[in-house]
């Protein structure tokens, strides 16, 4: 873990702080350039699969849109 966050504070996408309590400890946050990654990233997912939606049929996604609650159920395990 400790090498893979040292990357991304290498690459400009997570910046350490010192904590202000403890100076023992260091905080991670994600940087802007790392949130606008993830929101670029999150865009290309977003439009690939409106593709593929786009290619089902009528009674494929009405079948969808009645287990999206079963799905959203499985995800909160």
């Amino acid at each position: 873990m400790t090498r893979t966050t040292a990357t991304l504070v290498e690459r400009g996408l997570l910046t350490r702080v010192t904590a202000p309590t403890d100076r023992r400890q260091v905080q991670i946050a994600i940087s802007d350039a790392g949130l606008a990654l993830l929101r670029e990233d999150r865009k290309r997912r977003d439009a690939w699969l409106a593709g593929r939606f786009d290619k089902l049929t009528s009674v494929e996604r009405a079948l969808l849109h009645q287990v999206a609650p079963l799905l959203d159920r499985l995800a909160q395990s």
